[in-house]
């Protein structure tokens, strides 16, 4: 039997409160002065026993206490905690899964998004590298070393749900999964519901759902180039037309009826605008032999041209793409035209379905997408804060499972992160008790003032 919705208003009529009120509205200010966050953000769980929801509680408290510290250190020394730790994480239960341990901070971040009028969606992926786990079952291929030698590990895609000022707001969506290269299969010849690049897609379902509860608010999905899918444009028309994309091109696309591809047609256009992009130290990076190296480089402003036209991009001449409709979308060019002696020019071309019509528009769009770096930060907290490279689990599920618990936890330090960062006047009272407000009026005396004031990831300002 399928049911379908013929009428919007139903649960009105039918005496049903609307889904938009199901979620309250959530303070961002309660995620960090709240006492009991944990409890608020790991709390509304369905792991099918309240048992296993109050111990996930119990983790996820040890854990926030200490988020460098492997989950055995966590417990100080008791056994029947971290034995009831083991029992979650081991769990052959279906419900104790990533997606169900996030669920409570999933409503969180959508009661904190509905207190803006604007949010931003980014999406990224990144390489979990588990190559020293020797006897780990359930993992995958992340990459070729120096040698040539397959790199053993996990890739997690997220979404995670920033204000348009930049402050996090929570984490949407996780999938942790086992990649593995088949160099046998063309990627053009395969749907794009056998390809990686579906998780971009099943993405915005996830956030048409979110949707549902955010009548108010305008979401964005951003993206950098690997989401640069025609699939993706053309799916977001069809199936979430509430959900706007902002995404870095990648390829240079066919336009229709201009002779011209994207980027020389945009390279055509006068300049309409110019700014300011604050581009952040670039460490070193050594030559590998299937990439060139880096040499360090200190951070800089780069002053960057922008021109923005409406453009219909074709579908491209594949068998799984040739038959979609053309798309219309805002595209946004930005080129740094000197840079510095040693450093690569900045050039970007966004795609938009949001409309670009005026300079503070087009601005605007790029503000957001500098705003994209904040994902970047997140995976540095998890993995350099969190240390989730480090568990020493045995399967991919326990993993999985561990690092949905890191994910939240990582989230919370980068926010107070960039609070003591961008409001160092805040009173060290709405974040820490009293004695530890004590202990950090002790220390800082001792810490070198550079290593106070925090270093900008990436910022943006207008001319």
């Amino acid at each position: 039997m399928y049911v379908y919705e013929l009428i919007r208003d139903w649960r009105s009529r039918m005496g049903l409160p609307a889904l938009s009120e199901k979620i309250k509205p959530v303070d961002l200010e309660e995620a960090f002065h709240n006492g009991n966050w944990v409890e608020a953000e790991f709390g509304n769980v369905d792991l099918g026993h309240r048992d296993r929801e109050q111990r996930l509680v119990r983790i996820a408290t040890a854990k926030a206490q200490q988020p460098s510290a492997p989950y055995t250190e966590c417990f100080a020394g008791n056994r029947h905690e971290l034995k009831a730790y083991y029992r979650l994480i081991d769990s052959k239960g279906e419900k104790v899964n990533p997606d169900s341990i996030l669920h409570g901070h999933r409503e969180r971040t959508i009661g904190r998004m509905k207190k803006c009028q604007l949010v931003l969606a980014i999406q990224d992926t990144t390489d979990l590298d588990f190559s020293e786990r020797l006897h780990c079952n359930g993992l995958g291929d992340i990459g070729k070393n120096q040698t040539g030698a397959v790199s053993q590990g996990l890739k997690m895609h997220s979404c995670l749900a920033v204000s348009e000022k930049g402050l996090p707001l929570g984490v949407l969506k996780t999938q942790i999964y086992a990649s593995h290269y088949d160099e046998t299969k063309k990627a053009q010849d395969r749907p794009i519901e056998e390809k990686e690049s579906y998780r971009w897609l099943t993405t915005i379902d996830d956030l048409k759902e979110a949707t549902e509860y955010l009548p108010e608010t305008e979401l964005i999905a951003v993206g950098d180039r690997e989401s640069d899918i025609f699939e993706l444009f053309d799916y977001r028309r069809r199936k979430a037309p509430r959900v706007h994309l902002l995404v870095r091109a990648k390829h240079n696309r066919c336009l229709e009826e201009n002779s011209r591809k994207l980027f020389d047609h945009l390279d055509h256009l006068p300049v309409m605008a110019q700014a300011r992009i604050e581009v952040p130290r670039q460490r070193e990076k050594k030559s590998k032999p299937s990439k060139p190296g880096r040499v360090a480089l200190p951070a800089r402003t780069a002053h960057v041209d922008v021109k923005w036209d409406k453009v219909t991009l074709s579908p491209p001449d594949t068998p799984q793409t040739r038959d979609l409709q053309p798309v219309e979308i805002y595209a946004l060019s930005v080129v740094e035209r000197h840079p510095p002696e040693g450093a690569k020019a900045l050039r970007w071309v966004l795609l938009t379905t949001v409309t670009i019509c005026s300079r503070k528009e087009a601005l605007r769009c790029l503000r957001w997408y500098t705003m994209r770096w904040r994902i970047e930060e997140w995976h540095r907290v998890l993995k350099s804060g969190c240390h989730i490279e480090s568990h020493q689990h045995h399967t991919a599920d326990r993993l999985g499972r561990a690092i949905s618990i890191d994910a939240v936890i990582a989230w919370r330090v980068m926010l107070l992160a960039l609070l003591g960062r961008e409001v160092p006047e805040m009173p060290c009272e709405l974040l820490f008790s009293s004695w530890e407000c004590r202990l950090l009026e002790t220390l800082q005396p001792l810490v070198a003032p550079e290593t106070m004031t925090g270093e900008k990831n990436c910022a943006w300002e207008s001319p």
